[in-house]
């Protein structure tokens, strides 16, 4: 089957439209993209449990997600992605408008962080003087 539908899928036009089954693969995708830490939170908050972990339940499970049930599983796998921890890339830019449309402030904590990254500066510029200073101290010295 699988090898008939790789040549189907290469035969097929642009006027393909993306059918029920498309949408749950969809949905089946973004679960297994989470870590398996990340699989137990989702199953537990989406009540999944043995038997509806089965191939055919599963699959029914996943057709039947509500609208928020699916963007908890969509945000739960972006915010899970260790890339999106860092704001220069399109993981992180993504989890901040993701996080921006759920009602974060995320304006807020940007300013508190870059706050926060201020005073970090103004220590380290001035550690820097003073080891500058104790430098100078010890040429002025010279050799013991």
């Amino acid at each position: 089957m699988h090898s008939a539908f790789l040549e189907r899928l290469a035969q097929m036009d642009d006027q393909a439209s993306l059918t029920a089954a498309d949408r749950v693969v969809v949905r089946l995708i973004v679960f297994q993209s989470l870590d398996y830490q990340l699989r137990y939170q989702a199953i537990e908050a989406l009540g999944l449990s043995g038997h509806a972990l089965e191939k055919e339940q599963f699959f029914t499970s996943l057709a039947s997600l509500t609208p928020a049930q699916f963007a908890f599983l969509v945000r739960l796998s972006l915010a899970g992605n260790s890339a999106s921890k860092h704001p220069d890339n399109i993981s992180g830019w993504c989890l901040r408008e993701l996080a921006n449309s759920a009602g974060l402030d995320v304006q807020k904590i940007e300013q508190a962080r870059q706050q926060a990254a201020q005073v970090r500066m103004v220590k380290f510029e001035q550690r820097l003087a003073e080891l500058a200073s104790v430098k100078t101290e010890l040429l002025q010295a010279g050799p013991a």
